[in-house]
């Protein structure tokens, strides 16, 4: 599989370890790239318009922009990614909050990891 084929991911997620764990286990798979990481909403916002992953993983809280608020943020922006926000939080409400934002999808970080790439998988091929 050459480069052009991998999917390019920034994770934002405030939490080192859980970024840490997440990169290595999402490029374990060898289709995706992990091309940047943030720390808080600001810096999600800036890599994502730097580097112009497929899809952003997002937390919703974060200090200095929260996930809502960098959603929002991101619909004003042209090359705007995917988005699948991965969540402790699960709510029903915060769901509809966030695909009515331009999410493309709602799950839970205590989902199974397999899951997780599957969806990764069906959210770049709905959208190239």
């Amino acid at each position: 599989m050459d480069i052009d084929e991998q999917i390019s991911i920034v994770i934002a997620d405030d939490s080192n370890e859980f970024r840490t764990i997440l990169r290595l286990f999402l490029e374990s798979t060898r289709a995706i790239l992990v091309i940047g990481e943030a720390r808080d909403g600001e810096e999600a916002l800036s890599l994502t318009q730097a580097l112009e992953p497929d899809i952003l993983l997002l937390d919703l809280r974060m200090p200095k922009l929260d996930g809502f608020q960098v959603l929002d943020q991101l619909q004003t922006i042209d090359a705007s990614p995917e988005v699948i926000v991965l969540t402790s939080h699960v709510d029903l409400y915060y769901e509809r909050q966030v695909l009515s934002r331009g999410a493309s999808r709602y799950i839970s970080k205590g989902g199974a990891p397999e899951q997780l790439i599957q969806i990764i998988h069906e959210v770049a091929n709905a959208h190239h």
